[in-house]
């Protein structure tokens, strides 16, 4: 004789009901396709992690790549911080240590200056050249033949 658990009645007549479904694929299919997804979300956001990673990553940095990317930004600099068109642009060189970039601009109304990039900060650094041959540091001369300014 078996008693129920709650009511202490004989439940030793009643007819339990097999444990089936009508449609027991649905169960697996629905582990399947919950797999699939989280599966691939989490592909997904491993791929976008390490793409950004990638993308993030600072490339080596050459004179011709440095060149390419910051000598057509030369003028848009100087007319937004020194109100100067730029009429003759000059490139001086490159910091080969310190992967900084040289031009010596002269400005429409005379002025010139030695402009420095900072490649790993992207700052700039603008000497006036009048100012600059104090310190020794000649403009429209390449870079070898002239000291660094710092």
């Amino acid at each position: 004789m078996r008693k129920c658990p709650r009511g202490g009645e004989d439940t030793s007549d009643v007819a339990v009901p097999p444990l089936t479904r009508k449609k027991p694929w649905l169960r697996w299919l629905l582990v399947v396709v919950v797999a699939v997804v989280v599966g691939g979300g989490l592909y997904v956001l491993y791929a976008v992690m390490h793409l950004y990673e990638w993308a993030m990553t600072p490339m080596e940095m050459t004179e011709d790549r440095g060149r390419a990317i910051w000598e057509p930004m030369v003028p848009a600099m100087m007319l937004t911080d020194e109100n100067c068109t730029v009429t003759r642009r000059f490139y001086n060189g490159w910091h080969k240590a310190e992967k900084d970039f040289f031009w010596s601009v002269e400005c429409e109304d005379g002025r010139q200056f030695v402009l420095q990039v900072e490649t790993r900060t992207g700052g700039q650094k603008r000497l006036d050249c009048s100012a600059a041959k104090a310190v020794k540091v000649s403009c429209f001369e390449p870079i070898e033949r002239r000291s660094v300014p710092r």
